[in-house]
């Protein structure tokens, strides 16, 4: 009987071992870091004035045995992370405008120079609301099975449904369901600030640590998608809305008054409504409400008066 050379030996075992070796570094999972999301975004920045405006509302939670703050806390860290990303123009939830209305109308106790205050009416609205909801929360605490879950000690299994929406129609853009798992000796490194806000988060690493990949796979996600999502019209970063308000006007003089208008090139879309002599168009268009007059304003004239003038509101009186 032929024996094989000890090194043929060994060389025929480290061959065998070849497929298991590639299978195991294919299933090692690499984790995403904020930094690599944030790429996607910063390879081609564009202008804070050309991104679509987004808010990020409350998330919704429907489980019973999470942390009170758990919503509210998803939603800061969201806003905050998709703020540092050069795809979005974030605003400041409406929840939070109390601290912003307190300076526009600083001016109203005569404590303060007039021409120094913010002005009132210049805040932008957002174009899309980015939402979500969360639906399951389980923290391990032996390695037992909740449902089809199983979660080791030291763990929390966070999942939750992201969504675009349009604020204008209610439509859902687009969702996306997302499972997260935290664990405690994994350490936080978003960066972000956001972990200390409040003590149960704080005090909670591995529910810092679900907080925190939930927050990355969003803004992956989103930074992924954003171009696939069908934006609304009302979501074109370079549009503006005016609103004109006619008085002493008639049905029958609305359609002249529209096809001026429209006759401007900065002029996208309009909608006209009449209610009891006084006729009211919104339009959507490119520049300022004063570049948009004053592109139309010579057709105007001859049977318009302008009563009044602000971004956003045109006020007329049919002569």
């Amino acid at each position: 009987m032929k024996t094989l050379d000890p090194l043929k030996l060994l060389a025929l075992a480290a061959l065998s071992a070849l497929p298991l070796l590639s299978q195991a570094q294919k299933q090692k999972k690499v984790e995403v870091t904020f930094e690599d999301v944030k790429a996607k975004c910063d390879s081609v920045p564009l202008p804070r004035d050309q991104r679509v405006r987004i808010a990020v509302a409350r998330f919704n939670v429907t489980t019973t045995n999470n942390p009170p703050e758990l919503g509210d806390n998803m939603a800061t860290m969201l806003e905050s992370a998709l703020n540092e990303m050069q795809c979005f123009r974030v605003l400041e939830s409406k929840s939070n405008l109390g601290d912003m209305t307190q300076e526009t109308e600083g001016s109203d106790n005569g404590l303060m120079n007039v021409g120094s205050v913010a002005r009132s009416g210049k805040m932008l609205g957002a174009q899309l609301v980015v939402t979500g909801e969360i639906t399951e929360y389980n923290e391990g605490s032996s390695g037992v099975r909740i449902g089809l879950v199983k979660v080791a000690a030291g763990t929390i299994h966070m999942g939750f449904i992201l969504k675009v929406l349009d604020p204008q129609t209610r439509d859902i853009l687009w969702s996306k369901s997302v499972n997260v798992e935290g664990k405690a000796q994994s350490g936080v490194g978003l960066g972000l600030g956001m972990f200390n806000a409040v003590s149960s988060v704080k005090n909670n690493p591995a529910l810092a640590n679900a907080l925190e990949k939930g927050v990355i796979q969003s803004c992956m996600l989103l930074a992924d998608n954003w171009e696939k999502i069908e934006l609304p019209e009302s979501a074109d970063p370079n549009a503006n809305w005016t609103v004109f308000s006619i008085a002493n006007m008639d049905y029958g003089a609305m359609g002249g008054f529209e096809a001026i208008v429209k006759s401007s090139s900065k002029v996208k879309n309009t909608e006209r409504a009449f209610n009891q002599g006084i006729g009211t168009l919104t339009v959507q268009h490119e520049g300022s409400t004063q570049d948009l007059l004053d592109a139309i304003y010579g057709k105007l004239e001859a049977k318009y008066t302008v009563a009044d003038l602000r971004e956003g509101s045109i006020a007329l009186k049919r002569k």
